[in-house]
C-alpha cells in the first residue's frame, strides 16, 4: 500500500493506524474513532498492527464525527421543544374547550333571565294596558282626566 499523507483524505480504504498515525492528535484521533467503531468491524483489529476502514483519516474524520453527534443532540433538542409545544396546544385545546363551554352555559344562563325579565314586563305592563286602554296613555295622564271628569264639590273653606 502506497504511503500517504495524514491529512489527505483516503475514502474507504484502510490504514494503518501504526504507519500513517505518528503524532499526537492522530493518536488520539484514532483512540476517539476506534471508540464508535461497531464490533462487527472489530475483527479486522490484530494484535500489534490496528486496521480500521474509515472515511477520512484524518482530523476531518473527527470534525465530521462530532458534527453528526451535535447534529443528533439538535434533532434531539428539536424533538423535545416540539413535543412540549404539542403538549401545550393540547393543553390550551382542553382550556379552550372547557372556557367554550362555561361561556355557552353563561349565555344559557343570561337568556334564561332574559327570558324571565320579559316575562315579567310583560305581566307588569299588561294590567296597565288593559286598565287604560291601548291608546297607551301613563297613569299620570290618565289620572287627571279622570279628574277633570269628576263633578265639583262643595269647597268647605268658602262656604265658612
Amino acid at each position: 500500500m502506497p504511503r500517504r499523507s495524514f491529512s489527505q483524505p483516503v475514502g474507504l480504504d484502510r490504514l494503518r493506524f501504526s504507519e500513517h498515525m505518528t503524532s499526537d492528535a492522530g493518536k488520539l484521533m484514532s483512540e476517539n474513532i476506534l471508540e464508535r467503531v461497531p464490533w462487527n468491524m472489530r475483527e479486522d483489529m490484530m494484535v500489534g498492527e490496528i486496521w480500521i476502514t474509515i472515511q477520512f483519516c484524518n482530523m476531518q474524520a473527527k470534525a465530521y464525527i462530532m458534527n453528526l453527534l451535535h447534529s443528533r443532540k439538535r434533532l434531539m433538542k428539536m424533538n423535545a421543544n416540539l413535543q412540549q409545544a404539542l403538549n401545550a396546544s393540547q393543553d390550551s385545546k382542553a382550556s379552550l374547550a372547557e372556557t367554550n363551554a362555561r361561556v355557552l352555559v353563561e349565555i344559557n344562563e343570561m337568556q334564561g333571565s332574559l327570558d324571565d325579565s320579559k316575562m315579567a314586563n310583560n305581566q307588569l305592563t299588561r294590567p296597565a294596558v288593559k286598565e287604560w286602554g291601548a291608546g297607551g296613555y301613563s297613569r299620570h295622564y290618565a289620572f287627571h282626566m279622570m279628574a277633570r271628569m269628576m263633578p265639583a264639590g262643595e269647597d268647605k273653606s268658602k262656604a265658612k
